[in-house]
């Protein structure tokens, strides 16, 4: 009892930090989502609805090795959950309690405030490092909770919010030699952190990555071992491979490559570019349409408090005191490092399209043998957030730590500290009103979405599904994937409500070219009996109509099945009626040219 009443003295900035940060997501987001039972926010749409629904139907297959595929979303094909987002580590976690867990069940609110609260209390865990006032740290981090490349996310590429991992990884260079220097602490943390990071999303591989390089640089540098500092390199990746692996993320038939490299990189106006996020500030032009996934706004409050810190940071270098030597890189090879994993993540994220604004400035010319690798984390903007996470560290620190400006203050002269810090605190503050202020709408609209309780309506309203759900043979829904994302989804969670899986969804990457059509050719060919067949685009009206069994008609699908529904069918005239298909041919839209008149009949090309 007395040991945790000193751990928790010893603590409690931290704590408070993670406490400010869980306060941070209930005020922008409420409580509603919280609620593990409550699930209908989830099916707003887009890629939320994505993750919610991956998970659901994974929940329902059975277990397989590797543990992360399921036969549910392409039968008889299995994919891995890793493509659809849904947060891997949290699925296989929770499919494991499913059999005590309610059957509308969802993780993704609790998701959402531990990732807020592990963003409060890494930060000041770092910030504790350079800061000496428990109250200074505590306004600094604030300024990681409310960083707006986290919230952008959060429920919207849910996973991509797990950004305290970067942090995590930065924490093992702030204190490298207090906790890391040991090799074993190094490989087991990076051992660790490659888990989570494949367990959580792929991209933070890379991005951790990135951290990573700067830890092995210091670790050869100040341990003079190069095997050694690479070991933490090794546990990391083979806890990649591993973890990837035991997903599902090599054996599914999916394809990790994918086109829009270079469409959806950094530009370099990104860093105040608000793209919407400020009430101040005006949107910039971007070079192409995917940048918005290089978003990297730090938000008026970070923007000044980062001029103010460089007024006073370039100050107080003296030039003619700095001596580039060997002796000198090695003394200062942890602001070496912090550099480094600036440089590395804006190179990586603004190539190979490097632009400006609207203006396009160079393009990397980059070997094929590599392109085909780096294709498989296309959206390359993402990999500015160690940069970005850097210059919020730099404009909280800079002035104090990087230059260390109080640290030569004469020891008979602390009232000169305390006023400094007193500034220090008067500026931090009026930074974080200013950075609330700034991206206050953004807020409002964000908590609006999501404190007011919503009921999902499905596209599928017609009471036949009600009925022909109660055909037990039932176990497949075989249909192309309709144009209208809605109805893949209103579908999905029919199937899912029902153990019923699908033959298609919204993965985060495509199902090898052919897969998909040549198992829908069999089933359209071969109709069987615990197939139901969904037509749902008007182009397969001429395709219905040739059915071999009983036609149905509900909510614009029509539905084949081989036996009988406890449903109305279609009459022999209206499954006639299919045959033909009304065209209205207008500006040029079907046709090539005018045509051409002979025998008082026009012909189209």
């Amino acid at each position: 009892m007395v040991k945790f009443k000193e751990w928790l003295i010893k603590n409690m900035t931290v704590l408070i930090a993670g406490t400010i940060g869980a306060f941070v997501f209930i005020t922008i987001y409420g409580t509603k989502i919280l609620n593990p039972c409550y699930t209908d926010w989830l099916m707003s749409g887009g890629d939320l609805s994505q993750h919610y629904l991956g998970w659901k139907m994974y929940r329902n297959g059975d277990w397989t090795f590797p543990i992360g595929l399921t036969d549910q979303l392409a039968y008889p094909y299995y994919t891995s959950v890793i493509f659809t987002d849904s947060i891997p580590i949290f699925a296989v976690f929770f499919k494991l309690l499913s059999p005590i867990l309610p059957a509308n069940f969802q993780y993704f609110g609790f998701w959402g405030i531990m990732c807020f609260t592990f963003q409060g209390i890494l930060s000041a865990k770092i910030l504790q490092k350079f800061l000496k006032d428990h109250l200074l740290v505590l306004l600094g981090a604030v300024f990681f909770i409310l960083s707006p490349i986290c919230i952008q996310r959060m429920f919207n590429h849910t996973a991509l919010a797990g950004q305290w991992l970067i942090l995590l990884a930065i924490y093992t260079i702030v204190y490298y030699e207090e906790k890391f220097c040991e090799n074993k602490n190094a490989v087991l943390i990076y051992g660790f952190l490659g888990i989570l990071c494949s367990a959580t999303h792929v991209y933070f591989v890379p991005i951790v990555g990135i951290v990573l390089c700067a830890f092995v640089l210091i670790s050869i540098v100040k341990s003079q071992k190069i095997l050694q500092g690479f070991l933490p390199l090794i546990s990391f990746l083979s806890m990649v491979m591993t973890t990837v692996y035991l997903l599902g993320g090599f054996t599914s038939n999916m394809t990790a490559q994918s086109g829009g490299l270079g469409h959806y990189s950094f530009n370099l106006n990104s860093f105040f570019n608000p793209m919407g996020w400020s009430i101040y500030l005006k949107n910039l032009e971007t070079y192409t349409t995917g940048q918005y996934e290089g978003f990297a706004y730090l938000g008026l409050g970070v923007l000044f408090l980062l001029f103010v810190t460089l007024l006073h940071a370039v100050s107080e270098i003296h030039f003619s005191s700095v001596k580039l030597n060997k002796e000198m890189a090695a003394g200062q090879i942890e602001k070496i490092a912090y550099t480094l994993i600036v440089l590395l993540s804006l190179m990586a994220a603004v190539s190979p399209t490097i632009s400006f604004g609207e203006h396009l400035l160079a393009k990397v010319p980059i070997p094929a043998a590599i392109e085909k690798i780096w294709s498989i984390f296309r959206a390359s903007g993402r990999l500015v957030w160690p940069a970005v996470y850097f210059l919020v560290l730099f404009a909280i620190c800079g002035d104090r730590v990087f230059v260390d400006r109080c640290s030569t203050l004469p020891a008979n002269q602390p009232e000169k500290l305390g006023r400094r810090i007193d500034l220090k605190l008067l500026i931090l503050a009026f930074c974080i009103l200013l950075q609330v202020i700034d991206l206050s709408d953004r807020f409002k609209s964000i908590h609006n979405r999501f404190a007011t309780e919503v009921q999902y309506q499905s596209m599928l309203s017609d009471p036949f599904w009600e009925e022909a759900m109660k055909e037990e043979k039932i176990e497949h829904f075989i249909f192309t994937k309709p144009g209208d994302q809605a109805l893949l989804y209103s579908i999905t969670e029919l199937a899912s409500n029902h153990q019923i899986d699908i033959g298609d969804f919204y993965f985060a990457r495509g199902i090898k070219n052919g897969t998909i059509q040549e198992t829908l050719n069999e089933a359209w060919s071969n109709p069987r009996d615990d197939n139901l067949y969904l037509f749902t685009q008007k182009e397969e009206r001429l395709r219905a109509a040739r059915f071999k069994g009983n036609l149905y008609h509900a909510d614009d699908i029509f539905i084949g099945y081989t036996g009988e529904l406890n449903a109305q069918k279609m009459t022999e005239q209206e499954v006639r009626d299919l045959l033909f298909i009304d065209v209205t041919f207008q500006d040029k839209k079907y046709m090539k040219g005018d045509g051409e008149d002979k025998d008082g009949i026009r012909y189209l090309e």
